[in-house]
């Protein structure tokens, strides 16, 4: 990124490169994670329900159980907005409360994660389910990372 402002009769610039990078040891503990899901996702029905205590699959068929999200991570590769969180059971995580959202542009990334232990609990049942909405057909990437145990 790149900022340009005229300041009499010079013009200063400031760029900014930033690179982050953060390595994740296989674990349970703190800085540690051993379950990983993702899919690159079709908004259908208007919302796709992700249920990270056990309803979910992964690319190997495998199903993903997490007790704890350390990441949730969301590229928006549709058209219109697309917004996490708000779902009858929803995991309420970092947002605060089960009807609070993210809203994520068309284009845009979202990312958190939180390597503390513990780290966000998902309650089986009645806060467990992740929710990504939006338009139909509109497409996504979904990372969801966390703890078997």
């Amino acid at each position: 990124m790149t900022g340009r402002r005229t300041i009499g009769i010079d013009n200063p610039t400031d760029e900014i490169k930033q690179t982050y990078q953060q390595s994740v040891a296989v674990g349970t503990g703190s800085g540690q994670m051993n379950e990983m899901f993702h899919v690159n996702g079709t908004i259908a029905g208007g919302a796709n329900d992700y249920d990270v205590r056990g309803g979910i699959v992964d690319a190997l068929g495998q199903t993903v159980t997490m007790v704890e999200v350390c990441l949730i991570a969301l590229k928006n590769n549709g058209v219109a907005n697309m917004i996490i969180g708000n779902d009858a059971a929803a995991f309420v995580a970092f947002f605060g409360a089960a009807a609070h959202t993210v809203t994520v542009a068309p284009g845009g990334f979202f990312m958190i994660w939180n390597l503390n232990d513990p780290a966000w609990v998902p309650v089986a049942g009645t806060g467990d389910v992740l929710q990504v909405a939006g338009t139909n057909g509109d497409t996504f990437h979904l990372i969801i990372g966390g703890r078997q145990a």
